[in-house]
């Protein structure tokens, strides 16, 4: 049986550095999300990383998994983890050839 976990939350860059994403952000990814859903299979990458090097993934603010959000229409989640290592998740609708 599979769990999801909760997304990481990083500091909007657009509201003076509070927490997590606005509504309109929000749904704006997830309209995107299932625009792209049409007959293309989901493709899921799970990566463990240790958990010192987990921020350079992220990216300051958030920037690398934002981007992987825009420019790959994927869903990105790193959850915080008290352990040494930490699970990077990234699931994208991939085109199918022909």
């Amino acid at each position: 049986m599979e769990t999801e976990q909760p997304e990481e939350i990083f500091p909007n860059t657009e509201t003076n550095g509070e927490f997590g994403k606005g509504p309109a952000e929000d749904m704006e990814e997830e309209q995107a999300f299932k625009r792209s859903r049409n007959t293309d299979e989901m493709v899921e990458l799970c990566i463990l990383l240790q958990s010192k090097n987990a921020g350079a993934v992220i990216g300051k603010g958030g920037k690398n998994i934002k981007a992987l959000r825009t420019d790959c229409n994927a869903r990105v989640s790193v959850p915080d983890c008290s352990g040494p290592e930490r699970i990077l998740s990234i699931s994208v609708y991939a085109t199918m050839p022909g």
